[in-house]
């Protein structure tokens, strides 16, 4: 028995030093103090989100920005642990942690005392030779004091203007979801954060400032801090993709360089944050957490909310209201087409490879006798290139011999190979070469023009959804290549190069 109690007691003292050295083990060793139904689910977002707050506690870091999703445990991190662990090192620390609503500031100030007062945390005093208590006369509701001078304000942008400072001020959430497109709120809270917190910094050398929040619109506190202010960006997207944070790229890890090259898109190099933080996931789509929400858990999301949610608060990408350059109202979807074809068009946008964030997608468009525009078949996939190049040729069969097939051709030599492949795959059939230029959202323009006046139809069809869908979210939505495809095919159209049926 005796050597069983020496064995938990020597995994507790384990236990008590990583929590001493590191914010990460202390958020994973005290979930259960303020979580006892829920279990903790850890990952590199979390080390993550705890390496850059330890280093704005630290003085290493003075302005953080954290953009994530909601229920990724951005308050108990930032605004509940943290505090509680600082004072451990440095109990003399004095934090303003605030929210857009008092109450949640509030709630978040009582979770951080229940650590504070646990048997757990006292025993783990036990092993650190420290002795924080919260001092007797100074233990309020929203405020609280240690007996080292310390103390935790719980504030909110809605409430009063403190005249207390702090060493250290983190916020979570500044902005209410439901003020996002009100721009005199937006305003206010903007605000707020640039002519009030700034001001209660006790020491403009080594204090710090922390927003941890979910974007809300274009014009939110996020982007007055980045474009503005100088903040340093982590930026944590539920669905990885490789250029989310472009619009700020010389603030952050992401950097837009262009390559020189007129028929190529500009590339996006993630060089890290100053800390060397890198996003790990390489595959564009790749999930946050897929622990804490699966595949399908992301998959109800997006079809509960609508699109203009899904960017801002979960991609931390804020797109217009209407979804971007395209709008779903403006896309007419119909059983039967209403005038005879005039002429047809199939364009491709070819994948380079199987598992890849791309996919290839072939958009079957024509012009209508009555005018309009018609979307007759889009075919969208991932296949390795020979089965890729025998489903091409197969909808080329069914489109029939009369309809013309483009294949647009990246740069470079690989992307010369793969269209002639292409075109020696489909010989006998009509087919153009689309040697590309420009970027994809400049090749888009004209045909989201077409779609905004009202002259497209869309046959309903079981791809009809995913199809409109991208068109919504692009250019900031996971996959553009039916757009991509789409803008080709409207093109070829408009150029009257058409197949007349």
């Amino acid at each position: 028995m005796s050597a069983a109690l020496d064995i938990v007691s020597d995994q507790f003292a384990i236990k008590a030093e990583l929590s001493k050295k590191k914010l990460r083990h202390f958020v994973k060793n005290h979930w259960h103090v303020i979580e006892p139904a829920t279990k903790f689910i850890g990952g590199w977002h979390i080390d993550a989100k705890c390496e850059h707050i330890e280093a704005a506690i630290k003085g290493e870091l003075r302005r953080l920005v954290i953009n994530e999703p909601p229920r990724m445990s951005k308050s108990t991190v930032s605004t509940v642990m943290a505090p509680v662990w600082s004072w451990i090192e440095k109990p003399s620390l004095r934090w303003l942690c605030g929210s857009y609503h008092q109450p949640l500031s509030t709630r978040d100030a009582r979770k951080s005392r229940q650590i504070l007062e646990s048997d757990y945390f006292s025993s783990m005093q036990g092993y650190w030779g420290t002795d924080i208590k919260l001092a007797s006369d100074q233990n309020q509701k929203q405020r609280y004091e240690n007996t080292d001078s310390g103390y935790r304000l719980a504030i909110s942008t809605r409430g009063a203007a403190t005249g207390e400072g702090g060493d250290i001020i983190a916020f979570d959430d500044p902005h209410n979801v439901a003020d996002g497109e009100s721009e005199p709120r937006r305003k206010e809270t903007i605000e707020y954060c640039r002519e009030v917190l700034p001001t209660r910094l006790n020491d403009r050398e080594t204090g710090a400032i922390i927003y941890i929040m979910q974007r809300v619109h274009f014009d939110d506190a996020t982007n007055e801090a980045l474009t503005e202010m100088g903040y340093e960006h982590l930026n944590l997207a539920m669905e990885y993709d490789p250029k989310c944070i472009v619009d700020f790229a010389h603030k952050c890890s992401l950097k837009v360089v262009a390559t020189g090259s007129e028929n190529a898109e500009d590339e996006v190099v993630d060089e890290g944050t100053s800390l060397g933080f890198k996003d790990p996931r390489t595959v564009e789509g790749e999930l946050l957490c897929p622990e804490r929400f699966s595949a399908r858990a992301v998959v109800e999301i997006q079809g509960e909310i609508t699109d203009y949610a899904w960017s801002s608060q979960f991609q931390q990408q804020p797109q217009a209201r209407a979804g971007g350059m395209f709008k779903k109202e403006s896309f007419l979807v119909v059983d039967v087409l209403p005038s005879p074809i005039k002429k047809a068009w199939r364009a491709w946008d070819k994948a380079g490879t199987v598992g890849g964030g791309a996919r290839t997608a072939g958009v079957l468009m024509a012009n209508l006798q009555n005018g309009m525009v018609a979307v007759i078949d889009c075919d969208a996939f991932q296949e390795e290139a020979p089965k890729r190049e025998k489903r091409i040729k197969k909808n080329a069969e069914c489109d029939g011999r009369k309809v013309w097939v483009s294949i647009e051709q990246e740069p470079g030599s690989g992307g010369k190979e793969s269209a002639q492949a292409t075109v020696r795959n489909l010989r006998g059939f009509k087919v153009k070469i689309d040697r590309v230029t420009g970027d994809k959202v400049t090749r888009a323009e004209p045909w989201a023009t077409t779609v905004e006046n009202g002259d497209v139809v869309v046959l309903r069809r079981p791809w009809t959804a995913a199809y409109i869908k991208e068109h919504t979210r692009f250019p900031r939505g996971k996959f553009k290549d039916m757009v991509d495809a789409s803008s080709q095919a409207h093109m070829f159209l408009s150029a009257k190069l058409g197949a007349q049926i």
